[in-house]
């Protein structure tokens, strides 16, 4: 993805797609950041319930590195994803071509789901009178972007991707 001599992005990699996306900084891990946590969970989820994938931090619009000053690491980005996915979705937190005064590129990786689609298990906090996620609610990713399913469109979403199970016939 980086040429690791000049840590720019090589040239398949200018854009975002269903397996990666780009972030230019991560959520803070303080208590007023709940909603980017959400946001991020969101993504998280849609690449775990597609194939998986990788978020980048400290990449901007424009795919310029730009790195990321922030303390997160493996056990706190888990421990703030719990929140919203519950247990079932591990993630991995790497830094990489970290600089003196700690910025670096991040990369949170998803794994793929296995035979159940995941979803919320709480719901996301209130931005005005909008809502991002509820409880039972799922993402999935399209192109590149996340999309939250709700209610009925979330069961359909389900139902549709349940791995099929065959029973031995005596």
């Amino acid at each position: 993805m980086f040429d690791q001599t000049t840590w720019v992005l090589r040239p398949g990699f200018l854009c975002e797609t269903e397996a990666w996306d780009y972030k230019i900084c991560a959520p803070e891990p303080g208590t007023g950041s709940a909603m980017e946590w959400a946001e991020l969970c969101k993504d998280i989820l849609s690449f775990h319930n597609h194939n998986g994938g990788a978020i980048v931090i400290g990449v901007d619009n424009a795919y310029r590195v730009v790195r990321s000053r922030n303390t997160l690491d493996s056990k706190l980005v888990v421990d703030k994803v719990r929140r919203y996915l519950g247990d079932s979705i591990w993630v991995d937190y790497h830094r990489l071509s970290i600089q003196a005064d700690q910025k670096h590129i991040g990369i949170i990786l998803v794994p793929p789901r296995g035979p159940v689609i995941a979803r919320f298990v709480r719901d996301s906090p209130m931005e005005g009178t909008k809502q991002l996620f509820k409880k039972g609610d799922t993402a999935f990713r399209e192109g590149d972007s996340s999309k939250v399913l709700h209610g009925v469109s979330a069961e359909s979403f389900v139902a549709q991707s349940r791995t099929p199970f065959r029973t031995r016939v005596s």
